[in-house]
């Protein structure tokens, strides 16, 4: 009776060799330096011996990317394709990669550079067998199905070249870009408050990072301006402390209270912790607006999201219009980027409830009628006002410097500063489309006499008399148009329904919850 074969020792995935495949027909992007950037970040993870580039050589035909390939000690292995427009590289790279596994027993981490969907099988299948597996791709929707079946994902555009790539136009390239970075650290802070969670002991520093890439496989440390993860964890005093031990043994702990939520504010530090950096004004603002719901994205997701609704024949229910936006524009954009478009949108009363479905469901419809320019003009003016009134609750005020990097249109100095002084105020938001709506009351004919003082008074009493409990804003409105209709707040002096409110202390108060949101009830009588 034949010997089973003798037990293979166990490896750590972080010291293994390394085996790349690349979907050469998918990623002509991979070229030059970014080719030399990829094979250095996954050289963390072991010696990268095991190196092919998949295609019919003859349809790609780019002798810069050959040669890129062949300076780098790619294996060219040619494909050929039986029927015209097929991807035969798929299952060739697919039976390749399972062939390495079971041929050579050091693969620990395999590295498969595609923006095809198709491999998420072979993803799955080798974080079953514990195999680092680690995707890179553009971003699109179809990148984000696959990231999610990885261990660790790398975005095409966080690599060498594409980050050296000048930006173009009138700067809102650089602008956007510059606003993605401190966004970007934004994100990472939020993902190491939520892999610290529950760390009650002193850890080592590579068990942090594990939960950072289970949390979003895209985490690295570099693509916000660090080499080491050490560096990474120093910069976040507030949330964690990093201890040497004379062996040279990194080991971290939390410094967070339990539910005490993210301390660090960009003023201080947290409980146990010393003082974080002061956060700069952007990223101040960029925390005001997280709080309140909004994600700024780039004019371009903006406008092809609108576009693209606008194309519907039929309003559609919020899935719906999400399904055809992917369709749409998902080999460019993100579900994330296209999500937190339509949010936008929505906010910024470009995208309207127009009834609902058989099932019940709201539907939804793009606003017509309201060009490009004007529609980023609503948006940056509902965006500013929201950031100028959520910093004034610290006694900040909203800077044309930092404003320059938050708006998604033009910053020229003009619209900046109208910007500054107009819009729809952050706590008007929720009654903007009640002071629209003609059902509430008509308009005063023009030239009539505004309500006096008293008058408005004694529609405010009247309207919290009965409130037992903080009540939303369109409620209270709707109560004083009865009295007086046509009521505008703003044409009485006020930027908003809400501003009224709170200047009359004695007769309503004005409180805020997490979210930013406001609420009115009856002022105590003592």
């Amino acid at each position: 009776m034949s010997q089973p074969p003798p037990e293979l020792p166990e490896l750590s995935p972080w010291s293994r060799d390394v085996a790349v495949f690349v979907d050469a027909e998918n990623a002509t992007w991979m070229a030059g330096e970014a080719l030399a950037d990829l094979l250095e970040r996954v050289a963390d993870y072991g010696a990268v011996r095991h190196r092919r580039a998949y295609a019919d050589w003859r349809a790609v035909g780019s002798p810069a990317f050959l040669g890129d390939l062949t300076r780098y000690g790619f294996e060219l292995v040619q494909t050929f394709l039986p029927v015209k427009g097929k991807n035969s590289a798929d299952i060739q790279i697919a039976v390749d990669v399972m062939d390495h596994l079971s041929r050579f027993p050091a693969v620990g981490c395999v590295v498969l550079v595609t923006g095809d969907s198709d491999f998420t099988p072979v993803f799955r299948r080798l974080r079953e067998r514990s195999v680092h597996a680690v995707g890179c791709g553009p971003r699109s929707v179809l990148s984000e199905v696959v990231m999610h079946h990885c261990t660790q994902f790398i975005y095409a555009d966080s690599l060498v070249r594409s980050r050296a790539r000048p930006a173009a136009g009138n700067g809102a390239h650089q602008r956007a870009a510059a606003r993605r970075a401190i966004e970007g650290r934004l994100d990472a802070r939020e993902l190491l408050l939520k892999a610290i969670a529950g760390v009650d002991r002193e850890v080592n520093p590579a068990t942090i990072k594990q939960r950072l890439l289970a949390a979003n496989p895209a985490f690295d440390e570099r693509d916000y301006g660090f080499r080491a993860f050490n560096a990474f964890l120093k910069a976040h005093p507030d949330l964690v402390a990093l201890r040497v031990d004379e062996h040279g043994t990194s080991h971290v702990r939390s410094v967070v209270e339990a539910g005490a939520g993210d301390p660090g504010n960009g003023n201080g530090g947290g409980p146990g912790g010393p003082a974080a950096e002061p956060a700069d004004p952007v990223q101040q603002a960029l925390r005001v607006l997280r709080k309140a719901g909004w994600r700024p994205v780039e004019a371009d997701v903006l406008l092809g999201a609108r576009r693209a609704i606008l194309d519907l024949e039929q309003d559609r229910a919020w899935p719906a219009l999400v399904e055809h936006l992917r369709d749409r524009l998902g080999d460019r954009h993100t579900d994330t980027e296209l999500r937190k478009a339509m949010v936008l949108l929505r906010r910024a009363r470009l995208l309207h409830s127009s009834g609902s479905s058989p099932e019940g469901e709201p539907l939804w419809r793009a606003e017509d009628g309201v060009s490009d320019a004007q529609a980023l003009d609503r948006i940056d003016a509902a965006m500013a006002a929201r950031a100028r009134s959520g910093l004034a609750r610290t006694g900040q005020e909203l800077s044309r410097s930092t404003l320059e990097l938050l708006v998604v249109g033009p910053a020229d100095e003009e619209r900046l500063e109208r910007l500054l002084e107009e819009g729809v105020d952050e706590a008007d938001e929720d009654t903007a489309e009640v002071e629209r709506s003609a059902a509430l009351g008509a308009l005063p004919p023009a030239g009539a006499p505004l309500p006096t003082l008293p008058e408005l008074r004694a529609a405010l009493a009247a309207a919290v008399a009965d409130l037992a409990v903080p009540t939303a804003p369109t409620v209270l409105l709707e109560r004083i148009r009865l009295r007086l209709p046509g009521f505008q707040p703003r044409a009485q002096g006020y930027r908003g329904f809400v501003d009224f409110v709170a200047a009359h202390p004695d007769l309503a108060t004005v409180t805020y919850n997490s979210h930013g949101t406001a609420f009115v009830q009856a002022a105590r009588r003592d």
